[in-house]
């Protein structure tokens, strides 16, 4: 029954996959968190990122999709639940995602020609229709430049709640687990881009990423120079 099994499939496959696996067992320890419950959760913190920047972006005759946003925080990785695997994100390679991409069509290929598949594909694709990875599918990349101009409010905003929930739980590990590694790591890819979408998306850079908290998260970088150098591929 095609329909039970795309029902069970991310309730057992996310469950499995490790989030953050390089800090677990580390001195400071981080809470161990698998991909189901950070799709939950990132969803919550999606619905809550949108009522935020709703009153401005309405302010600048945007109208925001929220049942696509909310989707495609839902389904955004049910190819790490097929491949059973978490990248970090100084792993993410385009390579990854046509790989997670390639194992969501095989989860969903019985129901491709149906209104439901071209939705949940859609939702998927959202969170690389900025970035349009050139080695995907022709098809899949025509939908991404469609979505990159219909969509591209969601996109943005799919983008921020992302980052922010990244950020959300390095901070987590920070102030309950003493885990400054964690953060400062993080804060370092991060800072950047949500600094670029607090002027680029409305109400972000208003009622999220502050510029007190942007102040905040630049001092401790300073502070932590030369700190907790990151490399690709460690373990």
């Amino acid at each position: 029954m095609p329909i039970l099994d795309v029902w069970k499939a991310p309730q057992i496959g996310l469950r499995r996959v490790v989030r953050w696996k390089k800090y677990i067992g580390a001195e400071p320890d981080v809470r161990l968190q698998n991909a189901l419950q950070h799709s939950h959760a990132i969803t919550i913190l999606g619905a809550m990122v949108a009522t935020e920047i709703q009153p401005y972006v309405k302010r600048k005759g945007m109208e925001l999709d929220r049942g696509l946003l909310m989707t495609a925080l839902a389904v955004h990785d049910l190819g790490e639940g097929e491949t059973g695997k978490d990248t970090l994100y100084i792993d993410k390679s385009i390579e990854g995602d046509l790989e997670e991409y390639q194992a969501f069509l095989r989860r969903y290929k019985l129901s491709k020609k149906g209104p439901m598949f071209n939705y949940l594909h859609r939702a998927f694709l959202l969170q690389f229709a900025l970035a349009n990875p050139q080695n995907f599918p022709l098809s899949a990349r025509a939908l991404m430049s469609g979505i990159a101009i219909t969509n591209r409010l969601e996109a943005m905003v799919f983008d921020v709640v992302e980052r922010w929930d990244y950020v959300l739980y390095a901070v987590e590990q920070y102030y309950e687990r003493g885990n400054e590694k964690i953060l400062v790591q993080t804060l370092r890819h991060q800072i950047p881009h949500l600094n670029r979408l607090s002027n680029e998306l409305p109400g972000f850079g208003e009622k999220i990423w502050t510029k007190e908290i942007s102040i905040w998260a630049t001092e401790l970088l300073k502070d932590c120079d030369g700190k907790y150098e990151e490399q690709k591929g460690e373990i």
